[in-house]
């Protein structure tokens, strides 16, 4: 298609930058209207209240054809974003006249002229369409009136500067590279969702209020007042019809001055303002007034007049800002869950599954214990786990599949796709609040990372805090995060103390208080510890796996003292060394315990690894490797001893089998592993073999297998220390949780 010929109207992709803000958010619900796909890209920068930002892209945010990108254009690969045949609207920037002189400057270069070019360049690379680009009135400063697009442009203010230059990096990419952009230049928008630093906004504010307003000069000066709707009807015929390389004015036909503003606002409101005058600051021009020719050429001519258009602005203003404004302050309120909708409790479960398989079998645990007890729940599972895609979940359980990604070293991550790690984490995060707000569940369970990978979880959580005040957030802690003074200090930096006090009606330890005693250890305030709740330890139910008899797994007959031993590599992401000093171990135990070993190496095991691990095997008689099984409870019943990792699922699943156990715990980037490992140790229920120490670990996981045997079973009480009813007793909590009744949220 040329550029003579436009954009289709009737459906293609677009992507709006500034999606979130005053006209993005406006822009964004339109387009959906039109039948199209839309990407939407907010940085919700503090230039005003990331709160009302939120509010604006909420109903678009739960539609399915909308996707969220939280993130910054400086930051985030463009290109990866953009496809061949998008429609860009590039809205965003740093907005305001006043604030961009002095030291604050640089931020107008990076919003307006750095991010600019960097749209430019991805829509270059992708083949857009069209870009319709947001410039501005400013871009004028005195120049006559009216103001014609080919008339003298003399910014008078840095913002009008930066302004300027983006849209002239814009001409010259048409030129150069014949990129159809198309520059609108916006005169003095107003009507819902504007911003609160602009006139009206404040205006309309301090009258309701019966506070002073700020009038600055005489209130003689006139301004082209633009309704916000028929800015997106310029922004909508600009991408079918609009020539590039033309820039066309976006005035509203209501040039009026602020006097006369403030008295419609004053009859609207039902009150007088209270005026403070004060001199006319640097960078305002005096009138504006835009030639709409073009405009009018294009098919947009202006239809909502000044009086029509704030009484619709002062409607909103004065529904909406109290709630938006509180909304942002406290968890606080009561709220009646599954308001408005079926009867069918809903329950949201996520986790980011950045490393190994834990997060993903507790929580496929915890569906299956809530599906049990309710079968008409409706259960979704957000998981980023690679191996989503063959894991075994139980009936009647959605999935919502993240990017995935791994991780690399202490918060540190890569994609497991050749993708960047800004693109990636934008996408999860826009897709954990897009799902959070279409379902509205009753309960929204956060698995043991309060704010996600890399905080992808704050927008959602400040979503659900302001939306979804029917939703209740619950933090499910495993048993041990690490050693007490790392987790204390990162949890500080990261701001996760305040999380929970904010985001979070309750947090449930998946563990036993008297074991180990997260919410002492880890300092948590004692506001937040009266919603603490230790759950017991999660184990998986027979009922989840396939009715397999795991004796079948082992390929020799059983003799008189053969001993089957199961050597576990959970997720298998690190369990290499292990496996290989397992191997090494049975080799030198073999004519003393007979039988057969089977090694389970994981799912997540690097190729390499798993192929090193199979060639040592293979060196020595009695041993089976597989990949991974979907039925570890039968293998585990049909062990003598079981070798593992320290992780949380391995060590509960041998204990709740009552098995003889040997730990070889993970003891970096985390000491969990091995803390869990100790804590069993002491009880009598797991011998540990440390794998950091010096000498020969072979030779320790050796005789801490002997000794494992040797030991006989462990005394009832010790087996009665540990609490393993955690799946029923959470399930429980977070089926209560539904019920259809009024209930005040912790503030």
């Amino acid at each position: 298609m040329s550029e003579s010929e436009g954009i289709d109207p009737r459906r293609y992709r677009a992507v709006v930058t500034g999606a979130a803000g005053f006209i993005g958010s406006h822009l964004v619900e339109a387009l959906l209207e039109h039948g199209h796909e839309v990407v939407g890209i907010d940085a919700f920068t503090s230039s005003y209240p990331a709160a009302l930002k939120r509010s604006n892209i909420a109903a678009a945010s739960a539609h399915p054809c909308f996707d969220l990108l939280p993130a910054d254009l400086n930051e985030l690969d463009l290109e990866e974003v953009l496809r061949p045949g998008d429609v860009i609207f590039h809205l965003g920037g740093q907005p305001g006249v006043r604030a961009s002189w002095g030291k604050d400057f640089a931020d107008y270069t990076r919003a307006n002229v750095d991010a600019t070019q960097r749209v430019l360049e991805a829509a270059r690379a992708r083949q857009a369409a069209r870009i319709v680009f947001a410039s501005s009135s400013s871009v004028y400063g005195e120049a006559p009136l009216p103001m014609r697009e080919d008339g003298p442009l003399h910014p008078v203010s840095p913002y009008g500067v930066t302004k300027l230059t983006a849209e002239l990096l814009g001409l010259v990419y048409w030129k150069a590279f014949a990129l159809p952009v198309v520059p609108l230049r916006f005169f003095t928008v107003y009507g819902p969702r504007q911003r609160p630093d602009m006139a009206f906004n404040r205006f309309i504010d301090a009258i309701a209020q019966g506070t002073p307003i700020v009038v600055f000069g005489d209130g003689s000066q006139r301004r082209d007042f633009t309704y916000v709707g028929d800015v997106v009807t310029a922004l909508l015929a600009a991408a079918a019809d609009g020539e590039p390389g033309q820039p066309i004015n976006v005035g509203g036909g209501s040039t009026v001055t602020v006097a006369q503003s403030i008295a419609i606002i004053e009859r609207l409101v039902g009150r007088k303002a209270l005026i403070e005058r004060r001199p006319a600051p640097p960078g305002d021009a005096r009138d504006t007034q835009a030639a709409t020719d073009r405009l009018h050429a294009l098919g947009a001519i202006p239809r909502v007049g000044i009086e029509d258009g704030l009484a619709q602005q002062v409607d909103w203003q004065l529904r909406s800002m109290p709630r938006l404004l509180s909304s942002a302050i406290v968890v606080g309120g009561e709220a009646t869950h599954r308001a408005g909708r079926g009867s069918a409790p809903r329950i949201l479960l996520y986790s980011h599954d950045t490393y190994g398989l834990g997060h993903l079998r507790r929580n496929t645990t915890i569906a299956h214990g809530l599906l049990q007890r309710t079968p008409d729940l409706e259960v979704t599972l957000l998981t980023g786990s690679p191996v989503a895609e063959q894991w075994p979940f139980p009936d009647g359980v959605s999935i919502v599949r993240l990017p995935p990604v791994t991780k690399v070293g202490p918060e540190e991550y890569q994609p497991v796709a050749a993708r960047s790690m800004s693109a990636v984490r934008a996408e999860r995060a826009g897709m954990i609040a897009s799902t959070l707000l279409r379902l509205r569940p009753d309960v929204f369970l956060v698995d043991h990372a309060p704010l996600g990978m890399k905080g992808e979880l704050r927008l959602a959580l400040e979503m659900a805090r302001e939306e979804l005040p029917g939703t209740r957030v619950v933090l499910g802690l495993r048993d041990i995060v690490d050693e007490p003074e790392v987790v204390r200090a990162t949890w500080s930096t990261q701001g996760v103390y305040q999380a929970m006090e904010t985001a979070y009606h309750q947090i449930i330890v998946y563990g036993s208080r008297e074991l180990f005693d997260a919410a002492s250890e880890y300092d948590i305030p004692e506001a937040v510890r009266r919603r603490v709740q230790f759950s017991g330890y999660i184990a998986k139910d027979r009922g989840l796996e396939q009715s397999v008899n795991g004796r079948k797994t082992w390929t020799q007959a059983r003799r008189a003292g053969d001993r089957r031993v199961l050597v576990m590599g959970g997720g298998g992401g690190d369990a290499a060394p292990m496996l290989l000093a397992a191997i090494e171990a049975w080799e030198s135990l073999r004519y003393l315990l007979n039988g057969e070993a089977v090694i389970v190496v994981g799912p997540l095991m690097a190729p390499a690894d798993r192929r090193e691990v199979e060639r040592r095997a293979r060196q020595v008689a009695g041993i089976q490797v597989i990949h991974s099984s979907t039925t570890m409870l039968s293998l585990v019943a049909a062990a003598d001893l079981v070798v593992s990792m320290g992780g949380y699922n391995s060590v509960v699943e041998a204990v709740a089998a009552r098995k003889p156990l040997v730990i070889c715990p993970r003891t970096a980037p985390r000491r969990e592993q091995l803390m869990r490992a100790e804590i069993m140790a002491r009880l009598g229920l797991a011998q540990v073999a440390r794998l950091d120490g010096e000498g020969d670990a072979a030779a320790r996981i050796a005789d801490a297998m002997v000794a494992a045997l040797k030991a006989g079973p462990p005394p009832e009480r010790a087996w009665r220390a540990i609490d393993l009813r955690g799946t029923e007793r959470v399930a429980d909590l977070l089926l209560e949780m539904t019920e259809p009744v009024s209930v005040q949220v912790a503030a």
